[in-house]
């Protein structure tokens, strides 16, 4: 069983804890949820309503369960040891709503601040009246976490059949008002989320069945695009050992038997930590100097669609059997000279860097990592990578390499670098 749940709610600007003082908290006005059950034959079910609980009060996580149990005529016995997925679209607030959300608290795991189970169902005792109860086998998930882009669920309506309702930001700020004054469209409103969320992850299953041959919910959209990627690499008569730099190796054991284990290869091993520190992601901004008092003056930020998947098609598979080698400043700069570069890759190169740009530079390029996020300082030392440094040459920078590597590509029967993302890029579309 699948089941999509949502929560509305209003904040409670009248709320005290047992000191009297005033707190933060929110009054839930109901729950909604869209389910899907797939019986012992195969035949599928759905099921939708809204539950409005009594002013001031909630419902319990597992109450919840057994009104959608019920819905499909689930008793207890039919409900014993039933695996059910639940999920929501950013389900922190949902988590929130609960009577009993404490009882959980420990057997939850935050991804991206949203509630998830890792690796383990959430064992749950259900009462179904007269002395019965089951146990059933809860799986947290989170639509937000496979969404792509902003995330938002109108952005993920997007690509469903069923469409996220947009109301006043007036109703949105009181959603009590809304409830009682057009409670028609307020359970519009509150199911077509619920309605949004489960179709969406419903998509994304059967995608990813597809691509992989696995019926399984991916937990978020980098998982199921690692998974494809391994899944394509088997099909064309590769391991993900091969494009990572691993190989299985014997070792002698305690008492000298030998066992097989799987390690990273020597130039990995002793390159790995240069490699990870220079990967820092990046800063978008859009640079306007000075001051524009123009009528109807517009600065746009502009962003790359899909910049990281064209960034990976450019990246070679690394040759993790030839040594890696330091390089100059000169070779830098003729490696990423538009005439001197490997046909359709980008040379992998790391450094460690003294760097000081020009007095009169705006805007250096090279990024340093603090406790608030990435600087780019006129002066620094720093771990980056070849492109960057090659940009800061180009800028006026002094550079004085500390240390640097190059790695290698495997070529193919034209000597041209095969290269490690592209052609599944082209192939799945991601």
């Amino acid at each position: 069983m699948i089941i999509s749940i949502d929560a509305e709610y209003v904040q409670n600007l009248t709320a005290t804890n047992i000191d009297g003082k005033t707190v933060l908290a929110n009054t839930v006005l109901s729950y909604q949820y869209s389910a899907v059950f797939i019986d012992e034959k195969g035949n599928s079910f759905y099921a939708e309503g809204i539950i409005k609980p009594a002013p001031g009060q909630r419902i319990s996580y597992k109450k919840l369960l057994v009104i959608v149990l019920r819905r499909f005529g689930i008793g207890y016995r039919r409900a014993a040891n039933m695996k059910i997925l639940s999920i929501a679209h950013f389900g922190v607030a949902e988590w929130s709503a609960y009577s009993d959300r404490a009882d959980y608290l420990g057997k939850l795991s935050a991804v991206r601040k949203v509630p998830v189970t890792l690796g383990t169902f959430l064992e749950i005792s259900l009462q179904f009246g007269n002395g019965h109860s089951a146990t059933v086998l809860v799986a947290w998930r989170d639509s937000i976490l496979l969404a792509p882009g902003s995330g938002s669920l109108h952005s993920v309506s997007k690509v469903t059949h069923h469409k996220k309702i947009d109301i006043s930001e007036k109703w949105i700020e009181n959603m009590d008002s809304f409830l009682e004054e057009k409670p028609v469209d307020f359970d519009r409103y509150a199911i077509a989320d619920t309605r949004v969320a489960l179709e969406f992850y419903l998509k994304t299953i059967l995608q990813f069945e597809q691509l992989t041959g696995v019926l399984k919910a991916p937990l978020t959209l980098g998982d199921a695009a690692v998974k494809t990627y391994v899944k394509w690499c088997e099909d064309n008569g590769l391991t993900t050992n091969d494009i990572i730099g691993r190989e299985l190796v014997q070792i002698a054991g305690k008492f000298g038997k030998l066992k097989t284990t799987l390690q990273h290869k020597p130039v990995r091993s002793f390159s790995e930590v240069m490699a990870a520190l220079a990967y820092m992601g990046g800063m978008n901004i859009a640079f306007e100097s000075g001051i524009n008092r123009e009528p109807g003056y517009i600065i746009l930020d502009v962003d790359f669609s899909g910049a990281y998947a064209a960034a990976m098609a450019v990246v070679a598979r690394i040759d993790w059997d030839t040594p890696s080698k330091s390089v100059s400043l000169n070779e830098i700069k003729q490696l990423y000279r538009k005439q001197k570069a490997l046909p359709g890759a980008v040379p992998t190169v790391f450094c460690h860097l003294k760097f000081a740009f020009p007095e009169n530079s705006r805007h250096a390029c090279l990024p340093v990592p603090s406790p608030y996020g990435l600087l780019y300082p006129r002066t620094g030392i720093t771990t980056c990578t070849g492109p960057e440094v090659a940009l800061a040459i180009e800028m006026g920078a002094e550079i004085e390499l500390l240390t640097s590597q190059r790695f290698f590509p495997v070529w193919n029967s034209e000597m041209k670098p095969m290269l490690a993302f592209a052609e599944f890029l082209s192939v799945t579309g991601l």
